[in-house]
């Protein structure tokens, strides 16, 4: 093989591979599981740091069978949520035993994840079970995967194009050479 057809190869190959890790990290996914409780007059949060296009999934459940109330919280509308000055939250259920949830932001922030007695329960200890997902596709490394594929097929194909036997390829290659004058 040629060694210019050798490098086309080569070079073609290798950024399949890089194409093949931006698409390995233009999708993440981080799962957690965990059961924790939240005591009288209290309840229980949970912080992370997401990127706009996060979807947010998840199932829940009071052990006892005891109601809570669960919302997704902007970082403002948790500070407001603390400093006991409700403004409103994102996403919220109330008055459930268990459910599953389902939300995507819409901007990079702190989400605050928070658990707080049903009616009535606020002077009761209550355990939940919870398991989430946070799933992000991350568009720069997917633009930048497909980009990688198309350069690498461009050189797959001048590496193993037909040439003809001139060794130019067609279209390329040195002008023919001049003509000479007829003779006198």
């Amino acid at each position: 093989m040629e060694r210019q057809r050798l490098r086309y190869l080569v070079t073609g190959l290798i950024l399949f591979v890089i194409a093949g890790t931006s698409f390995y990290y233009a999708y993440s996914t981080f799962s957690r599981q965990s059961t924790f409780n939240f005591g009288a007059q209290q309840w229980y949060r949970i912080e992370a740091d997401l990127p706009s296009g996060t979807t947010i999934e998840g199932v829940f459940s009071e052990t006892s069978g005891r109601a809570v109330n669960f919302y997704i919280m902007s970082s403002a509308q948790y500070t407001s949520f603390a400093n006991r000055t409700w403004i409103g939250v994102l996403y919220g259920l109330g008055e459930v035993i268990s459910s599953s949830i389902a939300y995507t932001t819409t901007a990079r922030d702190t989400f605050y994840l928070v658990f707080t007695h049903g009616n009535g329960l606020n002077n009761n200890t209550q355990t939940v079970s919870f398991a989430r997902t946070f799933t992000n596709l991350n568009l720069v490394y997917l633009v930048s995967g497909l980009g990688f594929v198309v350069i690498g097929c461009i050189d797959l194909y001048l590496a193993f194009r037909k040439v003809p036997a001139g060794g130019v390829p067609p279209g390329g290659g040195a002008p023919p050479p001049p003509s000479s004058p007829p003779p006198p």
